[in-house]
């Protein structure tokens, strides 16, 4: 049977890479032909409802000839070694690089003569010139393209018929894929979902300073929602003091990627520096605070697909006047939706079996 391998970073415990093998089999349906997701390692993740995958040497062994591979969405392009996440349970070793798997996973498509796409991925950083020289033998018979935003475009060099489209999770259906008909009722707290890198020179002291203060505003109680356990989400209540100073804080840890989504998406209000727990609550309509820190290019492809990006700030001082009355706080997505659904009749129309 004809397969479609889906190449994505499915080995991490991270709520946004692990959000996209769901996406893509939705939008996948109804069509004939077997998915089967590849990452780096091959490890599960952490979350019960995450897909398994084989690693990349177990699917190169075996993708055969007029099958379809995918390199799917994410920070997915990039050549440095894939331990610059920050924690220590990654299944990922100093060797490994992100050639490894988007660069070595088109190469492959290509000697087995198989149908290849980039649906949506995104780079974090420029290339370096060996990686480019590989990229422009294999880009060439690529049959779409489809890079995140317009930096990723730019670093891979800008050719001609290349479309850009927003991350893979920025999507009209978002909500059914994950909750389906679940009506959700609102909770009375302000969800806070930070990455340890968005506190990377700050006053901490200040930053939870306004973190209280917001909550003041809002009166709800903040709750620290831990859904990258590779990010180290789970320690941004520690680096900001609070069990120092003898406080516990409400903390939510999800055991599946629904879960994660259902808890955010009925929160008053999200406060966040990940990219995906941004996007579920823009879906929503949610009151949303982004905090760009640090300062990522893939950012703006997104807020610019939404009709209303919600609050966007670097600066923690921005937060703590912020309240309901805040005009632009609620996030909804925009006509990029259209832009979308035609990428998807592109991918569906390459892998469809006639």
């Amino acid at each position: 049977m004809h397969k479609i391998w889906m190449v994505g970073m499915h080995d991490l415990s991270n709520y946004g890479d692990c959000m996209f093998a769901h996406i893509f089999a939705y939008k996948m349906r109804g069509v004939g032909c077997r998915i089967e997701y590849v990452s780096l390692t091959g490890s599960k993740s952490i979350f019960r409802d995450a897909v398994r995958s084989v690693s990349i040497e177990e699917a190169e062994a075996q993708i055969q000839r007029g099958d379809t591979v995918i390199v799917g969405g994410g920070n997915i392009i990039s050549d440095v070694p894939m331990t610059f996440f920050e924690s220590r349970d990654t299944p990922y070793r100093e060797s490994h690089t992100g050639v490894d798997l988007w660069l070595r996973s088109l190469e492959i498509a290509q000697e087995r003569k198989c149908k290849s796409i980039i649906a949506g991925a995104g780079a974090f950083a420029p290339l370096k010139k060996a990686t480019l020289q590989r990229w422009n033998s294999v880009k060439g018979k690529v049959d779409y393209i489809a890079w995140r935003d317009s930096s990723t475009w730019q670093i891979m060099g800008k050719q001609e018929g290349e479309l850009i489209r927003p991350d893979m999770a920025v999507d009209k259906d978002i909500v059914r894929i994950f909750l389906g008909s679940e009506k959700t009722k609102k909770e009375d707290k302000i969800l806070v979902n930070l990455r340890p890198r968005s506190l990377n020179g700050t006053n901490t002291k200040r930053v939870r300073r306004a973190l209280e203060e917001l909550a003041i505003r809002w009166g709800l109680p903040l709750v620290f929602h831990s859904n990258s356990y590779s990010h180290n989400d789970g320690e941004i209540s520690e680096l900001l003091g609070f069990k120092q100073e003898g406080r516990r804080p409400n903390t939510e840890q999800p055991k599946t990627i629904r879960e994660s989504f259902r808890s955010i998406v009925s929160s008053r209000l999200v406060v966040t520096s990940s990219m995906h727990t941004y996007i579920t609550a823009v879906a929503a309509n949610n009151p949303v605070i982004l905090i760009t820190r640090p300062r990522y290019n893939k950012f703006k492809g997104v807020t610019k697909a939404c009709q209303s990006p919600g609050y966007i700030t670097a600066s923690w001082d921005d937060i703590g006047g912020v309240d309901q009355s805040t005009e632009g706080i609620r996030g909804h997505l925009g006509d990029e939706m259209l832009l979308q659904e035609e990428h998807w009749k592109k991918v569906r129309m390459i892998v469809e079996v006639e």
